[in-house]
């Protein structure tokens, strides 16, 4: 039975605009809007799949506002009948088609039949055969069992409000938080496709084969989508390819200007696991030590540092570089003796003055590359029984970063959790902290990073200063934690 092509339907875009304008990453300016298809794939249906009347597609659409244009990625499947699989948050609308018959449309980024198809294109390297959509396999996702129909999927919450991430297991596999090597994927649709990525995506793209301790990368998407800046304005909804149309003067008709972006990247679903803060929470309030996951945990951040410095480099501070930052650390500094409480202010002020003297004559490498910079407990999660930890990029990192920002984040993001936890005295809470601090460093140090990331006076100058804040609240707790993490800044 041929599938039919959901553009050509009438009243397909309709539908489609209808359900857009509802979502969060639809580009919802005021005034008429008008949708253009400029780019799309067909899959073949997976195997498993109980309705032969589906029809699996991806459209890339511009938005037309006026004079200016949005591109979106709507991924969607066509069914012949309901879907209670589907589910009622995927439901699309109703589409009365050519022949009379009704479609059921649901969003592709949460249809388990189109996910299916998805990873069974990219796992077999499949492509269009224009080669304007490309698949690329990482690792071993082209030695797993084929991908069917009969999978289970969950939506996975990210802060990124252009991308859809959904969780996938196979078949077979229970649910559970994700494990390395269980089956489980995150496919992440990119609602708003763009020429460019963004760095954070390209530093993840580039390290997909370099490094263990992120989420690997599984596969990606890319395809291509007309230009409509630099292109004809007046392409037909449902085009594809150059017009068919030769300028009245009988010169050539001009080519549209073709754009290559990511639709969709696939990795391992282990961002998905509970993630440090919940498990460093629960051992405190059970009475338990944190120090052998701590170890573990400094020992996979400076295993990242090592990765992205073998993968970017680094190279020495200027001269500038170093007074802006010195520039920069006064002013911080300055705050905090402002904000210190009367009693503390005396010793703030010596530390405060002896770190100064101290940063004056440091003199670090500057890494060429991106770190997350406000590294918490939130970006590591637990991957395996044995305490093995993965981490994420990050929702903001920073350029030419050094690796002392992130040390500095997470041992205060463990102070937090201490306080957080804190008993009636906070007493426990303090030196469970003071353990889990130790074996943090260690096991940094342990790692192939750089020692100036822990090592370094800057180092103890940022554990200072992020720790300040700690002194500001009421609870004894936080005081207690707060006060053992200064005194490791010395």
């Amino acid at each position: 039975m041929p599938r039919l092509r959901g553009e050509e339907q009438d009243g397909f875009l309709d539908v489609l605009e209808n359900w857009l304008v509802n979502q969060d990453w639809f580009p919802a300016r005021t005034g008429r809007r008008r949708l253009a298809r400029v780019g799309g794939l067909r899959l073949p249906l997976p195997e498993g799949l109980t309705d032969p009347q589906t029809t699996l597609e991806l459209h890339v659409l511009d938005v037309e506002h006026g004079a200016m244009i949005d591109r979106i990625s709507v991924p969607v499947a066509l069914r012949g009948r309901p879907s209670a699989l589907a589910g009622k948050d995927a439901f699309i609308g109703r589409l009365t088609v050519a022949d009379g018959t009704e479609r059921w449309l649901y969003d592709g980024a949460m249809d388990h039949a189109f996910l299916a198809a998805w990873l069974e294109t990219v796992r077999r390297g499949r492509g269009s055969r224009d080669g304007r959509v490309r698949t690329r396999a990482f690792g071993d996702l082209t030695e797993r069992p084929a991908f069917t129909a009969r999978l289970s999927r969950s939506s996975v919450h990210g802060a990124d409000g252009a991308m859809t991430r959904t969780l996938v297991r196979p078949e077979g596999v229970a649910e559970a938080a994700p494990r390395p090597g269980d089956g489980q994927v995150v496919v992440e649709f990119m609602r708003r496709p763009a020429s460019q990525r963004d760095p954070l995506r390209e530093t993840v793209l580039t390290m997909a084969d370099r490094t263990t301790v992120l989420p690997r990368v599984l596969g990606v998407v890319t395809g291509a989508w007309i230009d409509r800046y630099a292109g004809d304005d007046d392409l037909d909804e449902a085009s594809v390819g150059p017009a068919d149309d030769s300028p009245s003067d009988g010169s050539p008709p001009e080519e549209p200007v073709w754009e290559f972006g990511d639709l969709s990247i696939i990795r391992e679903a282990t961002a998905s696991a509970p993630d440090g803060a919940v498990a460093a929470g629960l051992a405190l309030q059970q009475g338990e030590s944190f120090a052998s996951m701590a170890r573990r945990l400094g020992q996979t951040l400076g295993r990242l540092h090592a990765d992205l410095a073998a993968t970017f480099g680094a190279h020495p501070q200027t001269t500038a570089q170093m007074r802006t930052n010195l520039t920069g650390l006064r002013e911080e500094l300055d705050l905090a003796r402002g904000r210190a409480s009367t009693a503390l202010r005396e010793d703030l002020v010596e530390t405060a003055q002896s770190l100064d003297a101290a940063l004056a004559d440091v003199f670090e490498p500057l890494p060429l590359q991106r770190i997350h910079g406000r590294f918490s407990l939130s970006e590591a999660h637990v991957a395996d029984v044995d305490g093995d930890w993965i981490l994420t990029e990050g929702e903001e990192s920073f350029d030419h970063a050094h690796t002392y920002v992130d040390a500095a984040a997470a041992v205060v993001s463990l102070a937090h959790t201490a306080a957080e936890n804190a008993g009636p005295d906070g007493a426990e809470a303090a030196a469970w902290f003071d353990e889990a601090f130790e074996a943090f460093a260690a096991g940094y140090r342990d790692s192939d990073a750089d020692d100036l990331g822990i090592d370094s006076a800057r180092y103890r100058a940022e554990v200072f200063l992020r720790g300040l804040p700690l002194l500001l609240e009421d609870e004894h707790g936080r005081v207690l934690a707060a006060d053992s993490l200064l005194r490791h800044s010395r």
